[in-house]
């Protein structure tokens, strides 16, 4: 499949029994308490080997939503008036950049994003807090989605916190199926693509809960976008 041009990554695609005859493992399909049915290995993936120090790790093979938003259920408490720019300004003490004139002009944002959003939300936000800025961009990940899902209250919150700091700034929300690798897959697609000095994302889990392949996947890719400056 695809090579990611940093080097750092391999898609693989293969039917189920190569896979399972070359990681040795057992994929079997499951069904979440959400309902939702998604396929996982058994075992731990192992690498053959024939590519021992070759690979790090492997990524994938677990297609059940394993990364929760920040923003979990309905917000209890908060401002009179709602999440402002004002309010915002105050909250991450940039009060002094606004006096300076500066808006996130001449600067791009990535969003990572594990579902989509309403470009109406978006336009609801700007009437309410009277900001204006370049069209919110769309780049599909894995598939990406066609209509909001469940979580689409996370990314429209990602994209309004971003846009209310830095309304200038051009948002790019990238968007992928949430399963296993997901966010070191979008972060390398974003490094990739060369669109972006900043990522943005509200996504995760803890890293107790996390698989040490997952864990060294998503530093390698960390890793490879601070190399690229961002």
């Amino acid at each position: 499949g695809d090579v990611s041009p940093q080097r750092i990554g391999i898609a693989v695609r293969a039917p189920v029994r190569d896979i399972e005859a070359a990681f040795d493992v057992t994929l079997r399909d499951f069904v979440d308490a959400q309902g939702r049915r998604y396929h996982a290995p058994v075992e731990t993936p192992l690498i053959p080997p024939e590519l021992d120090g070759l690979v790090t790790a492997v990524t994938g093979l677990d297609a059940r939503p394993t990364e929760r938003p920040a923003f979990t259920g309905p917000i209890a408490a908060g401002p009179a008036g709602g999440l402002t720019p004002a309010v915002i300004d105050r909250a991450y003490e940039i009060e002094g950049l606004r006096a300076q004139g500066l808006h996130g002009e001449g600067q791009s944002v990535a969003i990572v994003s594990l579902d989509t959003f309403d470009a109406d939300d978006v336009a609801k936000f700007d009437r309410m807090a009277g900001t204006s800025g370049p069209r919110v961009q769309r780049v599909k990940v894995n598939g990406g989605f066609d209509r909001p899902g469940d979580e689409q209250d996370e990314v429209n919150l990602d994209i309004d916190v971003i846009r209310a700091l830095a309304p200038k700034a051009q948002i790019i929300n990238y968007e992928s199926p949430n399963r296993s690798g997901a966010l070191a897959n979008v972060v390398d697609r974003i490094v990739a693509d060369g669109k972006a000095e900043i990522i943005s994302i509200s996504w995760g889990s803890c890293e107790p809960l996390r698989s040490s392949d997952g864990l060294s996947r998503m530093a390698r890719s960390l890793a490879a976008a601070a190399a690229a400056g961002i």
